[in-house]
């Protein structure tokens, strides 16, 4: 996102014709505090809540105007709101959308805060494609707050209606009265409006619906509607040649299409100029020009796809244009279109090239969801289960239990075993391996690397699969602690990677080494090797390395006592945590930075760190919370509270080297409590258990501590 903007749009839709109706509503929009408006596609929501505010806007009153597209996020929305505020309170708020250390919550406080002052309307288009949480909670919170605020949306938000002080309008079809009224706007030129009312009877009312046949009945293309099929049918028969192949054709996107898309994907040439044929159809009313591209009137989309002579063949067009392009989002619309096109093998190549990225990306839930899409219309057998294998990859959704991500993997078993590809056989093993390790079932993970390696060998993948698979066994080693074979196989996987060109998974294996160094008491080593790999890692703009390699450095700086350096890496591993969308890395980062804000003072930002932590409905890191929730109590001098929770933090963790960590800081608390006795025992356990792991310096450093506990011990065991 590039916060230089000098300005965003933020004025409401322009509509040339007359509003018509809805009264009512209009005067609930007027005196209520808040309002959310709701009702299914076309309407008229937009339409009512853009006549309304231009109406205000003639009378003087502010109004900003934000239509939510499914990839908004927080930053973006709150850099818009930004210009809004003037002086040094925008140049605040532009530095804290771009620190990276600036939490979410305190971001939104900070947005609220600097627009209270601000007397207008807020109004958010289209909120059922709201798909960031901490957008939503800017919106609950500006509701909250009290400042006037209007969201339309299709379908009914639960959690904006159950607030207080919120109005809810549920838009509803054109009654006979406004039906009438409606044709008379429009169509001024017809005397016999009663033959029209009778004619779009079929209609139903529907505004959108109503808009169209208007349009068709100006432009001679309809003379009644007998039904809304038989209406849209009449519409595209009147249309010319070209304005019909290329309604269709845009019809064939589900987002807004490129005139360049448009032209390669065109089965012949138009006549007439491209350009002409769309403006021709963008003034009758069936394409309008949106930000991404021509979109057709959702009503008469699946009439213009039915059209198609061969949608197959269009589909693979549309596919070929996307591939060439390089934004992740567009890799969604290449393995949307390559399946339509029927050419299986195609498609089945394009999904397992892209699923990588996109997972990297943090686009899995759009994965998830364009997989759903695909889902029911595919009907080759082994196209399907490569798509439920997709599936199951984006089993980091909430939504999707554990039980039901081994069922997915189970079914593409069996239909691969049935198909006889072993490609896909050896990927489900593998996965299958990795969830067993997930859900901790080690037996059950070492069995199906075991099949998938096996199975791997008669295929084309089996230098990847084997050393997918390595680095996998690598990360089971490494979960048990057995950190002398984990970094064997680590190492052995990189170069594997290396050779097989796959930068990621090398970078990946490299970190996961110098997270070992830093397990075993080498630190230092850590950081020599997260150096070495720095530009490279920058290089590829992935967030799941990046992910990898500031949680790595924070735990190195932190090993060191360099807090300060720890916090500064730790903002920039939450941020990358944010992007990936994926709740478990998120809990994680959000947790530890708890932690290390509560040793370092900051207790305020600590707790609200512990609070963002805990609302993660996927918590894979209790244990660290409880660590963070300790430190608090310390801080504010609750020794005996902060015994609780670190002993809790025994009870929840089963590896060793968090285990010895606890231990260290019951110790510290026994030495503040003046009980040398049991901070003694503490510190002997933490260093037997340092030595176990094989972190004799950790291990040696607390050894020495422990025959000085009569002289002052307390300083030398805070800073180990």
């Amino acid at each position: 996102i590039t916060l230089s903007y000098p300005t965003m749009r933020m004025d409401p839709p322009k509509f040339l014709f007359k509003f018509i109706g809805r009264s009512e509503q209009k005067r609930i929009l007027n005196y209520a505090k808040s309002a959310v408006v709701w009702g299914i596609a076309g309407i008229g929501k937009t339409t009512l809540v853009a006549s309304w505010s231009a109406q205000l806007r003639k009378n003087g009153t502010k109004v900003f105007w934000h239509t939510i597209k499914t990839g908004d996020s927080l930053a973006l929305v709150c850099t818009k709101l930004a210009q809004l505020v003037s002086g040094s309170k925008r140049t605040e708020l532009l530095k804290a959308i771009e620190s990276f250390s600036t939490q979410q919550e305190e971001l939104i406080f900070k947005v609220v805060d600097s627009l209270k002052e601000f007397k207008g309307v807020f109004v958010f288009d289209d909120y059922q494609n709201c798909s960031d949480q901490n957008l939503r909670k800017l919106l609950r919170e500006l509701f909250a707050y009290g400042l006037k605020l209007i969201v339309c949306s299709r379908t009914r938000p639960e959690e904006l209606v159950a607030l207080n002080r919120v109005s809810v309008i549920e838009l509803d079809a054109f009654n006979k009265k406004e039906v009438f009224e409606f044709l008379r706007s429009r169509l001024p030129e017809y005397k016999d409006l009663s033959a029209l009312l009778s004619a779009c009877s079929p209609l139903k009312g529907h505004p959108l619906a109503l808009e169209v046949f208007c349009n068709g009945v100006r432009h001679k293309a309809v003379s009644r509607a007998r039904s809304l099929e038989e209406f849209f049918g009449e519409v595209l028969d009147s249309l010319s040649s070209d304005e019909k192949l290329v309604l269709s054709c845009v019809s064939l996107f589900r987002r807004g299409v490129e005139v360049d898309a448009i032209k390669h994907t065109l089965p012949r040439l138009t006549s007439e100029p491209l350009r002409k044929v769309l403006r021709s159809l963008e003034k009758k009313g069936f394409v309008k020009r949106m930000e991404d591209g021509f979109v057709v009137h959702e009503l008469l989309k699946q009439t213009g796809y039915g059209n198609l002579e061969n949608p197959a063949l269009l589909h693979r067009k549309a596919a070929e244009w996307y591939s060439n392009a390089q934004e992740p989002a567009y890799k969604l619309e290449e393995i949307y279109h390559s399946f339509l096109s029927q050419d299986y093998g195609n498609a089945i190549e394009t999904l397992v090239k892209n699923i990588p990225k996109l997972l990297d990306f943090g686009f899995w839930p759009s994965l998830h969801a364009t997989l759903d899409e695909l889902l029911p219309k595919v009907s080759d057998d082994i196209a399907k289960a490569w798509l439920e294998y997709a599936k199951a990859l984006c089993a980091q959704d909430p939504s999707l239990t554990g039980n039901e991500t081994l069922s997915l993997l189970n079914r593409v078993l069996v239909a691969a075993e049935r198909n006889g590809d072993f490609r896909l056989q050896a990927r489900a093993h593998l996965a299958l391996a990795q969830a067993f390790q997930d859900f901790g079932e080690i037996k059950g993970a070492k069995e199906h690397y075991a099949l998938s390696l096996k199975t791997a060998q008669r295929t084309q993948e089996y230098e990847s699969i084997r050393a997918n698979a390595l680095q996998s066994l690598a990360e089971l080693e490494l979960a048990q602690e057995n950190y002398t074979k984990a970094l064997k196989a680590y190492t052995t996987a990189e170069r594997l990677q290396t050779k097989l060109g796959n930068e990621r998974n090398a970078l990946l294996a490299r970190c996961r080494i110098a997270l070992i160094n830093c397990y075993i008491g080498q630190p230092e080593t850590s950081l020599v090797i997260l150096d070495e790999i720095r530009e490279r890692v920058s290089a590829l703009s992935n967030h799941t390395l990046k992910i990898s390699w500031h949680m790595c450095a924070t735990f190195a700086f932190y090993a060191l006592g360099r807090l300060k350096d720890a916090l500064s890496e730790n903002a920039k591993w939450v941020q990358a945590a944010k992007l990936s969308r994926y709740p478990g890395f998120l809990s994680e980062a959000q947790a530890f930075r708890a932690f290390l804000l509560a040793l370092y003072g900051r207790t305020k930002q600590s707790e609200k760190c512990v609070s963002e932590a805990e609302k993660i409905k996927k918590l894979d890191y209790a244990g660290v919370v409880e660590m963070a929730k300790g430190a608090l109590c310390v801080a504010k001098g609750k020794y005996k509270d902060a015994l609780k929770h670190y002993e809790k933090c025994l009870e929840i963790f089963k590896d060793k080297f968090h285990q010895a960590l606890c231990n260290v800081l019951i110790a510290r608390l026994y030495l503040k409590l003046g009980n040398e006795k049991l901070a003694s025992a503490y510190a002997l356990s933490c260093a037997s258990l340092f030595e176990k792991i094989g972190a004799k310096r950790y291990a040696l450093e607390v050894q020495t501590l422990i025959p000085q506990t009569h002289n002052s011990p307390t300083q030398k065991l805070e800073a180990l």
